[in-house]
C-alpha cells in the first residue's frame, strides 16, 4: 500500500511516463504501418525498440535520473539475492 512504500504520488509523476508510452506508440505504429506481414521475428525487435525508445524519451523529458537507475538496480539485486 501507499504507506508501507512510503510514495508520495503526484500527478506530475504520471505525466512523464504517459508522455513516453504516447511517443513510444505513435512510433512503433508508424513502424508497423509500414510493414506488410507481422511475424514473431519482427514482433521481437519492435519490442525491444520500443523500449528503448520509452526509456530514451523518459531520459530526455527528465522522467528519469541517476536516483531512478539506482532504484531499479537495487530491485533487481534483492530479487537476484533471493532467487
Amino acid at each position: 500500500t501507499k504507506k508501507e512504500l512510503k510514495l508520495n504520488l503526484k500527478t506530475v509523476h504520471l505525466v512523464n511516463p504517459i508522455i513516453s508510452g504516447l511517443i513510444m506508440f505513435i512510433i512503433l505504429y508508424l513502424i508497423i504501418l509500414k510493414i506488410q506481414e507481422i511475424k514473431i521475428i519482427t514482433i521481437i525487435p519492435l519490442i525491444i525498440l520500443g523500449a528503448i525508445i520509452y526509456i530514451l524519451t523518459m531520459f530526455l523529458i527528465k522522467g528519469l535520473n541517476k536516483e531512478d537507475l539506482i532504484l531499479v538496480k537495487n530491485i533487481f539485486a534483492r530479487k537476484n539475492k533471493t532467487q
